[in-house]
């Protein structure tokens, strides 16, 4: 909520009624105790210290400065002196601020309140607009886009579409609401979000949603581009003409050859687009089709511009069948020098024992660069709970609700690994943006790497002499690296390499977990001097890997901010923006 004027009134309660003396690591602080009433709730306190009542009055500050204007409070400021008579009358000062902001909706409302305050369950991340898969599925009325939003129901997160017809229709999107605000954090109000990467919510509206889709292009890493359709294979100028647009728009050419079923030919088509632009493709195909291309004399995987990503549905039961498809095509893959293969793993609920197959590609590290983890829903799961939704012999709607909840699978993830990869691990794919100084840099070429925080999750899979595939979050708090070096990235100006350099070891130094904390960072004069510190580095990412565990833009549980910022633009993300 941004207005102030037609604001609707507020039905909480709340103040501070008492000075408490606590303790923390030894030492007495003085703290006070705050009440609140929530509407239709009964009472609960929290026990706050000034310094923990200011860092939210701030945080409200910058985020909602027209709501808390329009409330007509004024924090206690700091003061020099202490004693009863001051703390008393900080206490007073306290009570009247809060009695101040909550007759503010926005304020009480909003995620830095109620998470300063403890009171989350219920708590609205966002509001966004979504597709009733009612309306959609059963009465076939086509994408229309209505009021939705995420919420938090006893720490779990759900997607909310509120229709006007078939009432609200819930769908899980993550069975741990402290996971969820982990990965969102910074993209909701208030967080690091700037024009470039805007905040969750901006776009719940039709009129500001469709403005942001003309813009789309740029903010994909990956634009889908099948190489073969329903016609036969696209023209050879068509091809051309979207890898130069891919090109403009900072994005790379993911082309597919699906049903096309003249090898040679399609050989042809890949090529041509590697020789079309001056930066990578990648050529996502089945392994079968991966290995009959390395099989040709002039394959265009032998191309150093052209990247083979293998695609591969994995179901229960089939994981040794999985394991050896790709053993065989990795094997075959490796006998090419310098390449480098992305592998998606498509895995539906009931999740297959990815045990095996991890294992397998962890050790195949300096071949194997991208392990995705893509979760789907079948459709017809989808046309069966709409159609459970709409009917009113329906008992039980909880027993068919929908789900395409990311966390549970990481959960199976950790089990399949042994407890080596675990949730924890896992920063939101917005960290993504860290990439692009140093491509940039490198020569690889200018990309924007600027998916939704709501898509997924990634972490880095470190390998050296001294360990293996090891997440990089066990060396450096990720999400503090992260948060030192968003606000350099996202100023709007491509920094210098010293700035780059310099910044990327403050953060390193401020990131470095305990047990790491001894490890010499070398300065910049020492790194310019010293070549061997460059090589040694690029040999540790090169021999690292990109673990990304994500949910597939479903159709029954669609988010217009997973559209608008989608990280490929595949063929249902064109969909959804034609109906915009």
């Amino acid at each position: 909520m941004t207005s102030t004027a037609q604001e609707s009134p507020s039905s909480w309660e709340a103040g501070v009624d008492m000075v408490v003396n606590i303790r923390e690591k030894g030492e007495k602080f003085t703290a006070y105790r705050v009440w609140l009433r929530p509407p239709k709730q009964g009472i609960s306190y929290r026990i706050r210290r000034y310094s923990a009542l200011r860092e939210l009055h701030n945080q409200l500050a910058s985020t909602y400065p027209d709501s808390l204007k329009a409330s007509g409070v004024t924090f206690p400021p700091k003061s020099l002196f202490g004693g009863s008579s001051m703390v008393e009358s900080r206490k007073k000062q306290l009570n009247k601020y809060f009695q101040g902001i909550i007759q503010r909706e926005s304020l009480t409302e909003s995620v830095v309140f109620r998470v300063s305050m403890e009171l989350t369950d219920g708590m609205k991340f966002y509001d966004t607009l979504g597709v009733c898969p009612v309306c959609m599925v059963v009465d076939k009325e086509g994408m229309n886009w209505i009021p939705a939003c995420l919420q938090e129901n006893r720490d779990k997160v759900y997607h909310i579409v509120k229709c006007s017809k078939h009432g609200n229709f819930r769908t899980l999107r993550c069975a741990s609401a402290g996971f969820f605000k982990r990965m969102v954090s910074r993209s909701l109000r208030g967080g690091l979000s700037t024009k470039s990467q805007p905040y969750l919510g901006c776009h719940a509206e039709v009129d500001i949603a469709r403005k942001k889709a003309t813009t789309i292009g740029k903010q994909c890493v990956v634009w889908d581009f099948p190489l073969y359709d329903r016609s036969g294979f696209v023209p050879d100028d068509t091809i051309r003409e979207a890898c130069v647009a891919a090109v403009d728009h900072r994005a790379i050419l993911r082309v597919q050859g699906k049903l096309a079923d003249d090898i040679q030919e399609l050989n042809r088509k890949i090529l041509l687009a590697a020789t079309s632009t001056s930066s990578v493709i990648i050529a996502e195909l089945s392994h079968d089709r991966i290995i009959e291309l390395s099989e040709l004399p002039n394959s265009a995987i032998l191309n150093r511009h052209v990247i083979p990503a293998i695609r591969y549905f994995v179901q229960p039961g089939e994981e040794m069948r999985c394991h050896q498809d790709l053993v065989h095509t990795i094997g075959k893959l490796s006998e090419v020098l310098d390449i480098q293969v992305y592998i998606t793993l498509l895995v539906e609920r009931p999740f297959p024992d990815l045990t095996i197959v991890l294992k397998m590609l962890r050790r195949h590290a300096e071949l194997v660069r991208f392990i995705m983890i893509a979760l789907a829903r079948p459709p017809s799961d989808i046309i069966k709970i709409a159609n459970a939704h709409s009917s009113t012999k329906s008992t039980k709607p909880e027993a068919s609700e929908p789900n395409v909840d990311i966390f549970e699978l990481l959960k199976v993830l950790e089990t399949n690994t042994g407890g080596d990869i675990k949730p924890d691990d896992f920063v939101s794919p917005m960290a993504g943006c860290l990439m692009e100084p140093f491509l940039e840099k490198t020569g690889a070429g200018p990309f924007n790497f600027r998916p939704s925080s709501t898509l997924g999750a990634v972490t880095l899979l470190l390998n050296s002499d001294d360990f293996d595939s090891l997440p990089a979050s066990r060396v450096v708090n990720l999400d503090v690296f992260v948060d030192k070096m968003l606000p350099l990235v996202l100023s709007g100006s491509s920094p210098s390499s010293v700035a780059l350099a310099s910044q990327t070891k403050h953060a390193l130094k401020q990131a470095l977990r305990p047990e790491w904390s001894k490890s010499q960072i070398p300065s910049l004069i020492t790194m310019m001097m010293d070549s061997s510190i460059f090589e040694s580095a690029a040999k540790l990412l090169a021999r690292s890997q990109l673990l990304m565990v994500y949910s597939e833009l479903d159709v029954g549980a669609l988010d217009i901010e997973q559209v608008l910022a989608p990280g490929e633009l595949s063929t249902l993300v064109r969909k959804c923006l034609g109906t915009l």
